[in-house]
């Protein structure tokens, strides 16, 4: 093996050859890693800021976490078939990344792969999906539709995404929170077609939201009603986030607004100002319990 290369029993551990410094240059290297290395360890490229391209041998099985951590010049990366893991963070940093493409026989992907949009030129619609799992989204647009595909979703598979809408089929299991760790713009869920709006961009609040939108798919289709129906009862006020259509739905079901508290859900749609659900909850209430207006609060 060559100077450029420490590697012990099979895995390179730090390459030192041309491209190696951490300084921004203009001549960028290209790197083909020797055969008979088997795994790429972990920070093995870190900062090679004068490395352009590197080909990996149809030996190695494995790359680490962070291999090409902060490689910010590295434009390509091949990746043979023989690879069947990629660690955490690979490719945090490498902003300048256009051509790369994750082989199926990766049966275990680490997250997040990247730290942020990247223009990858085999992932046009920026969704990186593997098996049907949506590994991570690295485009940059506003409104992102998971494909239809997909049924799961990647822990940090939004991370630090500029999404302000995501739309996730019908397919697909509810994803955990930590899906949208940093995704700060994100302002609305579409799950199960049902849309809820996200007052605040927490991880608490997107748990909520997606439990909400799941306990209510469960409750239109019959699914532990008495579970399901109990949560929609202590939790109706959330119910404002979810879209109109939704709304009218779970009326028209009369098994979750009661008088007692029809009332002062008005007088929240009024406070919320979503004069929309204030009508149909006023019609409600005139169809099935007659109308009396005691405080002479609820105005349209």
């Amino acid at each position: 093996m060559t100077d450029a290369f420490h590697i012990k029993n099979g895995v390179l551990m730090r390459y030192k050859g041309k491209g190696s410094s951490s300084r921004i240059l203009k001549n960028l290297h290209s790197v083909e890693i020797p055969e008979g290395v088997t795994a790429v360890g972990k920070y093995a490229f870190f900062s090679c800021n004068g490395v352009g391209s590197i080909v990996l041998p149809d030996s190695v099985k494995k790359i680490d976490s962070c291999a090409f951590y902060n490689c910010k010049q590295l434009e390509s990366v091949f990746i043979p078939e023989s690879v069947v893991m990629l660690g955490d963070n690979v490719f945090f940093n490498c902003e300048n990344l256009t051509h790369i493409r994750i082989p199926d026989s990766v049966v275990t992907i680490g997250a997040p792969v990247f730290s942020k949009p990247v223009n990858l030129e085999d992932y046009p619609d920026g969704c990186i999906v593997m098996n049907q799992k949506l590994i991570q989204y690295v485009g940059r647009a506003k409104t992102v539709v998971i494909p239809e595909h997909v049924r799961k979703i990647q822990t940090y598979a939004f991370y630090q995404s500029p999404a302000e809408t995501i739309v996730i089929p019908e397919t697909a299991e509810p994803p955990q929170e930590d899906a949208f760790f940093l995704c700060k713009q994100l302002r609305c869920l579409v799950i199960h077609q049902i849309r809820m709006t996200l007052e605040e961009n927490s991880l608490s609040d997107l748990r909520r939201k997606v439990h909400m939108a799941d306990c209510i798919l469960n409750f239109l289709n019959g699914k532990e009603i008495k579970k399901n129906k109990d949560f929609l009862i202590r939790n109706k006020k959330m119910l404002f986030c979810t879209d109109s259509g939704t709304f009218r739905k779970i009326l028209e079901t009369g098994q979750i607004f009661r008088q007692a508290s029809l009332d002062e859900l008005i007088l929240h749609a009024i406070e919320v100002q979503d004069y929309e659900k204030q009508l149909l909850l006023l019609n409600y209430k005139y169809q099935h319990c007659g109308f009396e207006d005691r405080g002479e609060k609820l105005k349209l």
